[in-house]
């Protein structure tokens, strides 16, 4: 009885013994597909980056350190005029001046005065030209430039534009309008040589304009 025990114990544990030889197998044999797997990626990915890259382009040490080092002096020139051109476009800055906007669409004032005060500017808002008056006469010393729509309730523009100076002597002004400036000096609402800003614009448009408007002497 003794005998058939212990026989009986070897088989299960040459039975278990198996199982795991097994499955170690198996475990070993799929580290090896994950290893082939992740050096086929690596050879793709080197042939990928040396067919996108030119003659002059350099691959060092790939083996060793799993990495791509590359020059592309072809390229240096168009990255600087790139940077250039960028540099160029951007809005001129402010200095912080105080500015007045009137814009009778609440959607428009919102807008308008999220950009001049992303470009430095501390903006007073108004949606119509009373309050815009109200303003005035509350920031008559500080406030540098008046931002107005043309074509608005109450009073126009430029019936506005008269009004500020009398307010706030001296201070400049730069029209904004959906027509085009042709359109609304024909119409005789603005004169011709006044600062003037068509909807829609970009930041840049609006920065330039500000600037200039604010740098006449």
């Amino acid at each position: 009885m003794f005998d058939t025990f212990v026989e009986s114990e070897l088989g299960l544990a040459d039975t278990e013994l198996n199982r795991r030889i097994t499955l170690l197998e198996k475990t070993l044999q799929e580290k090896q597909q994950t290893v082939e797997a992740l050096e086929d990626s690596e050879r793709r990915y080197r042939r990928l980056f040396e067919s996108a890259t030119n003659s002059s382009t350099s691959i060092a040490n790939w083996e060793q350190e799993r990495c791509l080092k590359f020059t592309c002096p072809d390229y240096l020139g168009d990255a600087v005029e790139a940077g250039q051109k960028r540099a160029a476009e951007m809005p001129p800055p402010s200095r912080g001046e105080t500015v007045l906007l009137v814009e009778d669409e609440p959607s428009l004032l919102t807008m308008g005065q999220m950009m001049l005060e992303e470009l430095g500017y501390r903006v007073l808002a108004a949606g119509v030209p009373g309050e815009a008056i109200r303003l005035a006469e509350q920031n008559a010393s500080e406030i540098k430039l008046l931002i107005t729509d043309v074509v608005m309730p109450e009073m126009n523009g430029r019936d506005l534009a008269e009004r500020f100076h009398s307010l706030c002597p001296g201070i400049k002004t730069l029209f904004m309008s959906g027509y085009t400036a042709d359109v609304i000096a024909n119409r005789g609402v603005l004169d011709e040589d006044v600062y003037f800003l068509q909807k829609p614009f970009t930041m840049t448009d609006l920065a330039i304009k500000v600037r200039d408007a604010l740098s006449e002497k």
